[in-house]
């Protein structure tokens, strides 16, 4: 398992080159080479700075994937919940007078 980031990682790296070249390789077939170099330098910088998002955005959609099987019990959970007396109506309920009761507090040995 510890070997699946790196696979993508070397994988879109290895599409970044593999991308570089056949770009440089029409543009500078096709074009003149300040063209060609200017279209290179443009696709290896967004290609750089692309590639890590493109990978974050692929690892949260494995960890979340992959939390999907410790959710279940959390959500049959909720589920279950359902057929509970909400809270509004507990509090609605409540007698918050308490008639008798005198509060105090007493500090000794301090």
């Amino acid at each position: 398992m510890q070997l699946m980031p790196n696979i993508s990682k070397y994988f879109m790296q290895s599409t970044l080159i593999v991308g570089a070249l056949l770009i440089s390789a029409t543009q500078f077939a096709f074009q003149a080479s300040r063209h060609a170099i200017g279209t290179l330098a443009v696709f290896l910088a967004t290609g750089t700075r692309l590639a890590p998002a493109i990978m974050r955005i692929q690892q949260g959609a494995i960890t979340i994937r992959n939390s999907s099987a410790v959710e279940a019990p959390t959500l049959d959970l909720i589920d279950s919940l359902d057929s509970y007396v909400s809270v509004d109506e507990v509090v609605g309920n409540l007698d918050l007078e308490h008639h008798g009761f005198e509060s105090e507090v007493e500090m000794s040995n301090i």
